[in-house]
């Protein structure tokens, strides 16, 4: 875990390297953005090494200012109450953190003596420990995964959720209808016995069958409420 983090605008890198040269040389680890690797999640790296370190060091400028990505670490930083501010200039911070203290580094050559240097020495010293969060190849595993039970659920829900609810889809109105017919047949032939004796058989094994159904749908309900 990095101690302390660089943010800073490319036009700085200059002065920014040799800060964090001098940092690094009062055993600090220390991390900027010129040791991201090729290929690397440029925004997730710098997102997971904030949340990390022990302080975020910002180089305001004029042109560290006027970027979104530096005021965007910044603000990470500031919600995280771990942010120290230099200045490479004589103006002030932007808003909101012109109501913190900066540091002035206006002019600095890289001398480790200088006034502003010792001062962020000492605004460094005995920072606490960040607490820590998932590495990113866990983030990256997690999100993943929440994609796949996603699409998952989608699939069953498309599909319908077990096969005894595809069956009775189509089946429950089928025997329904039977059912009915059955109902007006024995009121149109009420003369006929063996119609009416017929239709009684048949719908006695309706109902068994429309039974096992409900039984069946009922254990689906319960196994899903207790998965």
């Amino acid at each position: 875990m990095a101690d302390i983090v660089l943010s800073y605008a490319r036009e700085d890198r200059d002065t920014v390297n040799q800060l964090g040269s001098v940092l690094t040389n009062q055993n600090l680890a220390v991390w900027w953005d010129k040791n991201i690797k090729v290929g690397t999640d440029f925004g997730m790296e710098i997102d997971d090494k904030i949340t990390n370190c022990k302080k975020l060091v910002v180089s305001w400028s004029p042109h560290s200012r006027k970027s979104l990505w530096v005021r965007g670490e910044a603000l990470k930083a500031l919600d995280q109450g771990k942010v120290a501010q230099v200045m490479l200039d004589d103006d002030t911070p932007p808003v909101p953190f012109n109501a913190l203290h900066a540091i002035p580094l206006n002019g600095w050559n890289g001398d480790d003596g200088h006034p502003g240097i010792q001062a962020l020495f000492e605004a460094l010293q005995d920072t606490p420990s960040a607490p820590q969060s998932e590495p990113i190849e866990d983030r990256k595993a997690a999100k993943k995964a929440e994609k796949a039970e996603a699409k998952f659920e989608r699939q069953i829900l498309k599909a319908g959720t077990t096969p005894v609810q595809r069956i009775s889809q189509w089946l429950i109105p089928f025997l329904m209808l039977v059912l009915l017919g059955g109902g007006v047949a024995m009121v149109t032939q009420a003369g006929n016995p063996e119609l009416i004796q017929y239709l009684q058989y048949g719908g006695f094994g309706l109902v068994a069958i429309l039974t096992l159904l409900t039984l069946a749908l009922l254990r689906d309900f319960l196994r899903a409420m207790t998965d």
